[in-house]
């Protein structure tokens, strides 16, 4: 952003100025950083991270073309819902488990009418964090 200069004569200018400046930042962002750098950074600003976003990542640590990143992002999440549809469970040490916790039958009550109502035993996955992960979010 080197040499530009805004001249502001009021708080108005200033107020539809700031857009101006912030949309200037971004443009210099991603043509300094790349695309990579830009997505990791609008991914944190967001506090989410799509599937996309972590294919892009996977491609540039990796250094990998993008449709092989996808597929080794696809292997892992359809590997891991097959293991838990089979009723295994999936543990990536450090970071979490899943498995899946059987729910037996049971009797409610609908909160519209009253009426009592039976519902079927299901199997719903789970999601354990693990301690370090747990130390990690909890400490940054």
């Amino acid at each position: 952003m080197n040499g530009i200069v805004f001249a502001v004569q009021s708080k108005t200018e200033y107020i539809l100025m700031v857009p101006m400046l912030l949309m200037t930042y971004w443009i210099h962002i991603l043509n300094t950083w790349g695309k990579s750098l830009f997505t990791i950074f609008m991914a944190k600003w967001r506090k989410q991270m799509n599937k996309l976003e972590l294919i892009d990542i996977l491609r540039d640590e990796a250094d990998i073309t993008k449709a092989e990143a996808a597929r080794v992002a696809n292997v892992f999440f359809e590997t891991m819902a097959d293991a838990l549809a089979r009723g295994d469970r999936v543990e990536l040490r450090g970071l979490c488990s899943f498995y899946v916790k059987k729910y037996k039958a049971y009797t409610g009550r609908n909160p519209k009418t009253g009426k009592k109502v039976k519902i079927k035993q299901k199997k719903m996955p789970y999601f354990k964090c693990g301690k370090e992960l747990k130390e990690r979010v909890d400490y940054q």
